[in-house]
């Protein structure tokens, strides 16, 4: 019993484990062929992946740095915070008329700022998508048009819940 927990120590490898290759191999000759041969097999597909994981690491080094180019634009940063606004704000009330989206988006209270702000955000951000919708593919929403009321009362979604 000593002789097999030492080959356990050396071998890295509970006794059991130990016990069932010994009589592997003794039954079949040519089984520590075979182990050894599925070993270097596996010792080269781990160095492949860890090369490849080598190349990924890299290639999100590279996209990190290019995003964080892209994004020292004022315009980009400006267009990011208004659609992670705007979809946080839709998120909690599943749509809303222009207005209120703009209201608590440019922290804007009722009046003529706000009449300009939603002239300004729906005509900066937004191209129409047929007779009843306009889209903005930067923000990530729509909003569909009533031609009984102003852009003020339309309503504006998120895009996936269109």
């Amino acid at each position: 019993m000593a002789l097999l927990r030492e080959m356990a120590a050396k071998y890295g490898m509970p006794v059991n484990h130990i016990i069932e290759n010994l009589v592997l191999s003794a039954v079949n000759e040519d089984y520590p062929l075979r182990v050894a041969g599925e070993n270097s097999q596996l010792k080269r597909r781990v160095v492949e992946c860890e090369k490849r994981i080598r190349e990924l690491e890299l290639e999100i080094e590279r996209i990190r740095a290019r995003c964080e180019n892209e994004n020292d634009t004022p315009e980009l940063r400006e267009i990011l915070r208004l659609k992670e606004d705007s979809h946080r704000i839709l998120d909690k009330y599943g749509e809303l008329k222009v207005f209120e989206l703009v209201m608590r988006l440019f922290n804007a209270p009722p009046g003529e700022r706000l009449q300009h702000l939603v002239k300004r955000f729906v005509e900066d951000y937004f191209v129409n998508a047929g007779d009843k919708e306009l889209i903005s593919r930067e923000l990530e929403l729509k909003i569909i048009k009533n031609p009984s009321t102003s852009a003020m009362g339309w309503i504006v979604k998120k895009l996936e819940d269109a």
